[in-house]
């Protein structure tokens, strides 16, 4: 692996609101660090960092904040611990602990935390910040209090009083905050006269709490009364609470010499192309006359290097000097002018890390990782964690108190990208409501009492999504489960969405939020704009860059949606549609052009171009044999398979026409992939081939559209070596197809409300070419005919996700065929148009065009990393295999 070709540092200014000045000054708020190293050695200086640790409405107090590293020891495999004995770390030393023998800092009385030292970090491994336990209703200031005012009481249904109130601004009422009543009051409630009480979640809400003194009955008329709310000085700490944040990924940096070229051009010359080789665009350079600039362009044979808004000093003659470019413009975490840590940026970093956290055994927050060849999957993961939430704090909620640092709503590195805030501050307020509540029990203390708040997120948020799973014992092993199953297991937890949406109870800290509960958890960004225009296809290449093909152009976007073909795309082949990209084992992408001036109704060709966005000349080809191009596959060898839509027939003779290109476009064979024999009225024929797809033995298959039929054939004779109906309908028109980890075939049917699959290995060879074969249909999890299965993709956990035509969610299944999501599917948060194709990332993403409004969106975390692009895997044979 290389640096990434696309690495992307963007800064953005906020506005500072009067509590993020008063803990840390204006800050600047930068995306996390994107520098994707190949060999993780280098080490780099963590650097200082400071922040706050909130929970819910208030600050934690002594929680315990380990810095801990994510690395390439296998998916699920235990962090390591960054902090060592000195200055003010401790050790944490409890037997049963998850942390124990690792090294923390501690909370102060504001939920404050600094670590400092000479601490290292080795460079392009994740780091993220991990603090558990802690009192969250500790009084944080002194002389912390809320007046309220035109005070009333009644009873209400459970026996408390209930009081009825007026407050000045955001200083609402939570549970577990202390009440102190004004002496002197009235009968019937003379008996809270001048106490103590502590607010109870029952009715609480932005003018009423409930307190109960004893066994409290009296009469329900109303009496004026003023009282004094405090923050709770009794409460215990929670051993439930666990937040994290994403610092980033571990930066690196490289030097080079260039000569600085004047103010007019910010162009630096003299930079030796095995330099302008390390550099990557995006990346921030800082050295003597260049401040922090930004590299947009590389030129190895003029010796350029292209800043962006930079002062290079005005000195062309020279002399030479020596720069560092590094996405960290300090090379160490610094630059995180203070980070602030809550249930947001929890939920924002379990989704992110969902499919790289174990399912299994030690299903926490402490084990998550990656395999030694799938790093950059796991860096761009932590690069779109950034896209839900701000760690410096520049999203600023509305209506509540305590923190008000909530869910982004927008992406800082695509201004089109479009992220579900009210469904994160949800899950956040989720959270929020164990972590505000009287909890003692906890990994190490499962005999203490458990809320009822924390149980009924722990008893929902299982480790399998059903309600006999592993119960979690903390919220961000509790955010992760949840991320694996947004709507728990359809079959064996029914009440799943609406149950953690019902615990929530009293008022919630992040606002905005859903004033009714979601189809599901599932997070979904939607990014619309850099000149997406009826996207229709996607496909993943190895760097987790998305390439879409729409009317008249090709867009590229980076993993976390920065857009990196321009405003308007790269052109491929204006007013025409372009559609079914694949990628080569080159880089280059291949798609279809549909409509072409050549010969033959519905005529196309196929274009081919570079990973710079460059069309290759002498790529596309226009002939006879190439009637309506409709999907390609890429084989071991990098050639190219296109199946024709609209292939020449005669009454009793069908050819289904497969092409074979090679890499300079030229076609090496045509294969008729009907069987070698006649056949009468349209049955068992390929009528207009749809999708190509590669097993794990070298067999290309295709479906055959109208007719209901699939076949497989010999990629290097063409002979055709299996061959049969799907079913005894032929209207069910089979579309695109996808291969699973035991080269079964999984078949979607446009015009019906199921999915099929093909076992070859189990059926019976009936005569010629002919074999009789049950096919299991599966439905379910969303799919409905109205919205017919359109195309299937195969996740690496062996997960087999459908997408339906014009659907507005994506369906899961398990590889025996249950449905593992619910009757709407998951909807990511959106649903105002649907797509009808996807593709999964290296991340886990799920990636799906919708033409209709011009956009696509990228559901976080839902899925289980494979190879990218396809074509890597059918080179080693395993198809849709986790990297």
């Amino acid at each position: 692996m290389k640096l990434h070709k696309h690495a992307l540092s963007c800064f953005y200014l906020f506005l500072c609101s009067t509590t993020v000045l008063m803990l840390s000054g204006c800050a600047v708020d930068a995306t996390f660090p994107d520098t994707q190293l190949a060999a993780p050695t280098t080490q780099s200086s963590l650097g200082t960092i400071q922040g706050n640790n909130y929970g819910g409405h208030a600050p934690i107090v002594g929680s315990h904040v380990f810095v801990l590293q994510i690395g390439t020891g296998g998916y699920g495999s235990k962090v390591t611990s960054l902090l060592s004995a000195g200055g003010s770390t401790a050790l944490d030393s409890t037997t049963g602990s998850p942390t124990n023998g690792m090294y923390y800092v501690t909370t102060t009385t504001q939920g404050q935390f600094s670590v400092s030292g000479d601490y290292t970090c080795t460079a392009g491994l994740p780091v993220y910040l991990y603090a558990s336990g802690g009192n969250p209703s500790t009084n944080p200031t002194s002389g912390y209090s809320v007046t309220i005012t035109g005070a009333s009481g009644s009873d209400d249904a459970n026996g408390n009083l209930l009081v009825t109130f007026t407050t000045t601004g955001n200083n609402l009422l939570y549970q577990g905050e202390q009440v102190t009543f004004s002496a002197g009051m009235p009968a019937p409630y003379n008996a809270f006269s001048g106490t103590t009480q502590t607010v109870s979640p029952l009715n609480l809400t932005t003018t009423s709490f409930a307190v109960e003194l004893g066994s409290y009955s009296g009469n329900p008329g109303n009496a004026s009364f003023t009282a004094t709310a405090t923050q709770s000085t009794s409460i215990v700490s929670n051993a439930a609470v666990v937040n994290m944040a994403l610092l980033g990924i571990c930066p690196g940096s490289v030097t080079f010499a260039g000569i600085p070229d004047g103010t007019s051009t910010s162009t630096m010359t003299g930079v030796s192309p095995a330099d302008i080789a390390k550099l990557s665009v995006g990346e921030v350079v800082y050295g003597p006359g260049v401040n922090y600039a930004t590299i947009t362009g590389l030129n190895a044979s003029a010796g350029t290097v292209t800043l962006n808004n930079a002062d290079t000093g005005g000195n062309p003659a020279g002399p030479y000097y020596t720069y560092t470019a590094s996405s960290s413009a300090t090379k160490n975490f610094s630059y995180l002018n203070f980070v602030f840590m809550n249930e947001v940026s929890t939920v924002a970093a379990a989704y992110a890390l969902a499919p790289f956290a174990s399912t299994t055994a030690n299903n926490d927050a402490l084990h998550i990782g990656t395999s030694s060849t799938n790093l950059e999957g796991l860096q761009n993961a932590v690069l779109n964690a950034a896209n839900l939430y701000d760690i410096q704090g520049s999203t600023i909620g509305v209506g509540g108190d305590g923190d008000v640092h909530i869910a982004r709503s927008v992406t800082p590195t695509n201004t089109g990208g479009v992220v579900p805030q009210k469904l994160l501050n949800t899950l956040g307020n989720i959270l929020a409501n164990c972590v505000d509540s009287a909890n003692q029990y906890g990994v190490t203390a499962t005999t203490a009492s458990e809320s009822g708040q924390c149980s009924a997120l722990f008893g929902a948020a299982t480790s399998d999504g059903t309600t006999s799973g592993t119960k979690p014992y903390d919220t961000a092993t509790a955010a992760i489960n949840i991320a694996h199953y947004p709507a728990g297991e359809p079959s064996g937890n029914t009440t799943f969405v609406s149950g953690l949406f019902n615990s929530i109870t009293g008022n919630s800290p992040f606002q905005p939020s859903l004033s009714s509960a979601p189809n599901d958890f599932s997070v979904g960004i939607s990014f619309t704009g850099s000149g997406l225009a009826s996207p229709g296809n996607v496909a993943i290449d190895a760097s987790g860059d998305a390439w879409l093909t729409g009317s008249g152009n090709v867009v590229e976007l980076a993993s976390n949606g920065a857009p990196l073909s321009g405003s308007n795309g790269f052109t491929a082949s204006s007013g025409y549609q372009n559609r079914s990209p694949v990628i080569d084992s080159s880089g280059n992408l291949w798609y279809i052009t549909t409509t072409d001036a050549g010969p033959g109704a519905g005529a196309g060709f196929v274009g081919k171009m570079n990973s710079s966005g460059v069309v290759q000349s002498g790529s596309g080809y226009d002939t006879q044999t190439t009637i309506g191009p409709y999907s390609l596959a890429v084989d071991a060898n990098n050639n190219i398979w296109v199946a024709n839509a609209q292939s020449t027939q005669t009454a009793d003779n069908y050819a289904a026409y497969i092409t074979e290109v090679n890499q300079s476009g030229s076609v090496v064979q045509t294969v008729n992939a009907n069987p070698s024999f006649s056949a009468t009225g349209g049955a068992n024929v390929l009528l207009g081939p749809n999708g190509l797809a590669l097993d794990g033995n070298g067999l290309m298959w295709v479906d055959g559209g109208a007719s209901g039929t699939v076949a497989s054939f010999n990629t290097t004779s063409g002979a055709v070596t299996w061959y049969a109906n799907t079913s005894s309908t032929a209207s069910n028109d089979p579309q695109f197809l996808a291969i699973d980890q035991n080269n079964k075939l999984w078949v979607p049917n446009l015009n019906t409300n199921f999915v099929q699959t093909v076992t070859p290995s189990a059926a019976t060879n009936t005569g010629t070419n002919t074999y009789s074969y049950s096919y299991p249909t599966y439905t379910g999890g969303g799919l409905s005919s109205s919205t017919g299965p359109s195309a299937v993709a195969v996740d690496g956990a062996n997960n087999v996700w459908v997408m339906g035509n014009n659907q507005k969610y994506v369906s899961e299944f398990s590889n025996n065929g249950t449905p593992l999501t619910p009757a709407g599917g998951y909807a990511g948060g959106f649903g105002s148009s649907g797509g009808n194709r996807l593709s999964i990332d290296s991340s886990g993403d799920i990636w799906m065009p919708t033409p209709g409004s011009n956009s696509v969106i990228e559901m976080i975390g839902v899925a289980a990393p494979v190879v990218t692009p396809m074509v890597t895997a059918a080179k080693t044979g395993t198809p849709s295999a986790k990297p």
